[in-house]
């Protein structure tokens, strides 16, 4: 009979139990999650990709059969390899101490103690594994986490898939039916939409069930929307007839603007994004011919005051006189093209009325429009066919406007705006006149200083044509010169006026311009009338400064004849090297000299043609003939030497008479422009050989020659200084005489008067 082992027997069947349920676990959790695992990538793939049915049959396949060979390798075929007692009863003792193997033993030896000589001890040792049975954990002879784990983890898995699928009942529904084979459609997340803005286009777009038509003109700009309703892709594309694709990102916004530029050829092109992948409406591009214009032309009839011819220019833009009737013709292509003329400039449109283009033949076909240009105009020409297309590019025209400009005044003479004037004397007027079109009037007028509107006196002016006139850009422009002597007696017609009376000459152009005439007004001119003395006393102080600048003058032509004999010794010498240098700043001084010259003649001039107009010389009638009818000649406001040189010939040739103090000032004059017209030239002149002479002897004479006329120079200088030293003793005595002759008068009157009174 074999020993009995209940306490083992006990253990060993918990331990049993124990092993078998957690390879159920373990079994289980396994299948669980990989199942649940597979069905969410099935359902999350094919949501997302619309897998086809083929690869929908794969997954399913997969699901039936992953769980089953999963359920035979994880959990049959690990319970089929429970051990049985013996092998318990050694997995026990593996995680035991100083077992000895006593529960294997006992598991083994206890059936067979019945008829054994060994019966004790094996009863012995079955009684210690009694013992040690009692003693044993079955907690740590199995560790269950890692089965627990993998159960967990399948019934999270089984957990996670549920939520998902229970998130939308619908699509889950629709998921299990495709996952069974069946073609049933997932719901659409993404939706385009295509406008074609037609504004921009200028075209026209027909909607139908086949898709979309648009005609549009050839080299249009045309603009395309696409309208995003639902989930919005990262990007979509335009495919192209033809295979061509266009990627646009959407960054995530709707709509999604993109552009075709400059169309040429018709196309197609459809739009998918997204789970849109139908690619409708499929959008079909008519590119035509748009109409355009085939010639530009301009019919301009100027204002009638202009007395200008009409024309016809033949070209994009056109300069026009202000106030100008334009005319725009336009020839269109294709001939039946209607259009309007839009005023970029004043944002005004103007239809063209069908009229003959202006060529040859009077019947080409044609538009035109009419408006007066009173500024410049800017315009487009906006052209529409039968078939209601547009040209794409209006192209930008221009008219541009010139306006009548106001007469050009040029006061020559008097040449300072305060003029002191002296009884019986006169004033001489020079202007020059110039306007782009016309002159109407020219007039000069004397007016109160105190009240501008008050004339005192006026006339108007007659001019002479200038034969070298700036012509204006269309039309006849007109220069003119008028010179009148004013008499100072007659400069107020309320009277003459006497000593301290004051007034402003002023000159008046008018052009033709209508119906409002330009008109200018010359710089203002403040005349004074002076006793002949105070004139005189002027005239004086400015003789006086002329001899402060002919001294000056003679010192530095003196300098200048020093340093060009210290060159030209040098030019002689054994070492000529660096005498350029030297010449190239004489050249600079005898320049300076020369303009200094011509300064001092001028200042001098100036003070001559006042005495001679004051008409205080009363022997100088001849010289003011003759220095008006020279001065009448000149048309600028710059100083012309060879009037005066000609003057101070005739003069000292005895042709203008025997004037007094008339006659020392031209010949002060005349002096004067020798030194800068004759010397102070010639010296310039010499030394510019010089300095370009290749030849020391050809260099030495040049120097040698401006010497020369430095000399002569200077001696004129001396022989001016001279003069204008006897001037002022001159004056002086003049000054004494007149005093005594005044005292003397004032005398016998008081004597009168006395002798009167007695």
């Amino acid at each position: 009979m074999s020993l009995a082992t209940p306490r083992l027997d006990d253990l060993l069947r918990r331990f049993k139990t124990r092993l078998v349920r957690l390879v159920w676990w373990h079994g289980l959790g396994t299948i669980l999650m990989a199942a649940a695992a597979w069905l969410l990538l099935s359902y999350l793939g094919d949501r997302w990709m619309h897998l086809p049915a083929g690869v929908r049959i794969v997954n399913t396949t997969i699901l039936v059969i992953l769980p089953l060979w999963l359920f035979r390798r994880e959990l049959w075929a690990r319970l089929q390899r429970v051990p049985d007692r013996a092998g318990l009863a050694i997995l026990l003792e593996r995680e035991t101490e100083h077992s000895e193997d006593l529960l294997v033993s006992a598991v083994q030896l206890a059936p067979k103690a019945e008829g054994s000589q060994a019966r004790p001890l094996i009863e012995h040792l079955v009684q210690r594994a009694e013992a040690l049975s009692q003693s044993l954990n079955l907690e740590t002879a199995l560790d269950a986490r890692l089965p627990r784990r993998r159960a967990f983890a399948g019934l999270g898995a089984v957990l996670v898939c549920g939520l998902v699928l229970a998130q939308n009942p619908s699509l889950s529904g629709i998921f299990l039916q495709r996952m069974t084979g069946a073609n049933i459609p997932w719901p659409q997340r993404t939706h385009l939409h295509v406008d074609i803005p037609l504004s921009e286009a200028g075209g026209t777009v027909t909607t139908t069930e086949d898709g979309m038509h648009v005609r549009v003109a050839r080299g249009t700009d045309l603009t395309v929307l696409v309208r995003i309703e639902g989930v919005v892709p990262e990007r979509i594309e335009v495919a192209f007839e033809g295979g061509s694709v266009s990627r646009i990102a959407t960054g995530g916004t709707s709509p999604v603007r993109t552009q075709l530029r400059n169309l040429q050829d018709s196309t197609t092109f459809r739009v998918t994004g997204g789970d849109d992948q139908d690619g409708d409406p499929l959008v079909a591009i008519e590119v035509l011919q748009p109409p355009d214009v085939g010639g530009l032309a301009f019919s301009v009839d100027p204002p009638a005051y202009a007395e200008l011819e009409s024309e016809l220019v033949m070209d994009t833009s056109v300069e026009v006189l202000e106030g100008s009737i334009v005319t725009v013709h336009v020839r269109p292509d294709p001939e039946d093209a209607t259009g309007q003329l839009r005023l970029l400039s004043e944002d005004r449109v103007l239809v063209l009325e069908p009229d003959p283009y202006p060529l040859n033949d009077s019947s080409t076909v044609g538009l035109s429009c009419t408006f007066v240009a009173t500024t410049e105009t800017v315009f487009q020409l906006e052209l529409t066919d039968s078939t209601g297309l547009s040209n794409p590019d209006p192209g930008v025209y221009s008219v541009r406007v010139r306006s009548d400009k106001r007469p050009e005044l040029t006061l020559i003479s008097p040449g300072r705006s305060e003029v002191p004037i002296v009884a019986g004397g006169a004033i001489p007027l020079r202007v020059r006149v110039q306007d782009d079109l016309g002159l109407a009037a020219l007039a000069w007028d004397v007016r109160d200083v105190d009240d501008p509107e008050h004339m005192l006196s006026g006339s108007d002016l007659m001019w002479s044509p200038l034969d070298d006139a700036e012509m204006g850009f269309v039309g006849r422009a007109e220069a003119g010169l008028a010179h009148v002597r004013l008499e100072v007696d007659d400069l107020d017609t309320a009277g003459a006026p006497t000593p301290g009376w004051t007034g402003v000459l002023q000159v008046v152009a008018d052009d033709t311009r209508e119906p409002d005439a330009g008109q200018s007004h010359s710089t203002p001119v403040r005349l004074r009338l002076v006793e002949g003395d105070e004139f005189l006393r002027r005239l004086k102080d400015g003789l006086a400064r002329a001899g402060e600048d002919a001294g000056g003058l003679a010192t530095a032509n003196e300098a200048t004849r020093v340093a060009t004999r210290e060159v030209l010794m040098q030019l002689a010498s054994d070492d000529p090297e660096g005498a350029e240098r030297e010449i190239a700043s004489l050249i600079h001084e005898a320049k300076r000299v020369e303009g200094d010259a011509r300064a001092l003649g001028r200042d001098l001039a100036d003070l001559t043609e006042g005495l001679i107009y004051s008409r205080l010389d009363p022997r100088g009638g001849a010289l003011l003939e003759a220095t008006d009818a020279a001065m009448a000649k000149i048309t600028d406001r710059s100083f012309h030497p060879e009037p005066w040189q000609a003057l101070s010939s005739d003069y000292t040739g005895g042709r203008l008479g025997q004037a007094e103090l008339a006659g020392e000032l031209i010949a002060l004059v005349g002096m004067a422009l020798d030194v800068s017209e004759v010397h102070a030239k010639a010296a310039s002149v010499a030394l510019a050989e010089a300095r370009a002479a290749s030849e020391l002897t050809a260099a030495r004479s040049a120097m040698e020659r401006a010497e020369a006329s430095q000399t002569l120079a200077q001696a004129q200088l001396d022989a001016l200084l001279s003069r204008l030293g006897e001037w002022d003793n001159f004056q002086s005595v003049l000054t004494l005489t007149r005093d005594i002759l005044n005292r003397q008068k004032n005398l016998i009157q008081r004597t009168r008067q006395l002798a009167e009174d007695e």
